[in-house]
């Protein structure tokens, strides 16, 4: 987990260094599988909705997020 935030998934090298962040959701990701191929990762993420986790004003999808 991030320190004082949500979990995000990282690649991490197997030759060594440093890690890549892969996800960056408001709500978290986990549960991530590779693909057969190892090609391709797939994962779980809450995606807000407005209403839907209560009223926090800081929950805002990512289409109607400024910037």
């Amino acid at each position: 987990a991030e320190p004082k935030g949500a979990p995000q998934l990282h690649l991490l090298p197997t030759a060594g260094g440093a890690p890549r962040k892969l996800t960056d959701h408001h709500l978290g990701a986990g549960v991530p599988v590779w693909s057969p191929d190892s090609r391709r990762l797939a994962y779980t993420a809450r995606v807000p909705q407005a209403g839907r986790y209560g009223t926090d004003e800081d929950v805002v999808p990512a289409a109607r997020r400024p910037g």
